[in-house]
């Protein structure tokens, strides 16, 4: 038999366990948006860093088709409906160079940038090593930035 003060910490308990459960429900949900492909503050998701001479194109939509599939051949892709705007969302902008996707609201989450074809392109990822992409004879290649992810894009060269 449970005496009064042993009934108090039970309800206690439950209470702060039903608080906690309340809680990570709650979380879960204001975290949606965000893993929906949007947010509301500078460097909130995917993010590209242009510091480059000349402007790369980014996209904050990303089309799937094969499950984990993170890069896409073409000059467009064909999920966007905005072409060319960057103030707006399911879109794709030239992102100028010596510029941040930071800097534009509808892209503090940027799902795409694309390797131009015919061009050469030095980049790297936060925090590593410099990569290389050569799409000289081949088309362009979009490449699908995860989550909070950040891309720099060191140079360009195309003839």
């Amino acid at each position: 038999m449970k005496t009064g003060s042993q009934r108090k910490i039970f309800r206690t308990l439950g209470a702060s366990v039903l608080l906690a459960g309340s809680t990570l429900v709650l979380t879960g949900v204001t975290a949606g948006p965000a893993q929906a492909g949007t947010c509301n503050t500078p460097r909130c998701g995917g993010e590209v860093v242009n510091n480059s001479n000349s402007s790369i194109r980014v996209a904050n939509q990303w089309c799937w088709g094969t499950l984990g599939q993170t890069q896409a051949v073409g000059q467009t892709l064909k999920c966007v409906k905005n072409p060319g705007r960057s103030d707006t969302y399911e879109a794709d902008f030239e992102l100028p160079a010596h510029n941040e996707t930071a800097n534009y609201y509808y892209y503090y989450d940027t799902d795409s940038v694309r390797f131009f074809a015919g061009c050469v392109t030095k980049y790297h990822w936060w925090g590593g090593s410099q990569q290389t992409i050569n799409r000289s004879g081949k088309d362009s290649l979009w490449i699908k930035i995860t989550d909070i992810d950040k891309i720099f894009i060191d140079s360009q060269s195309c003839p």
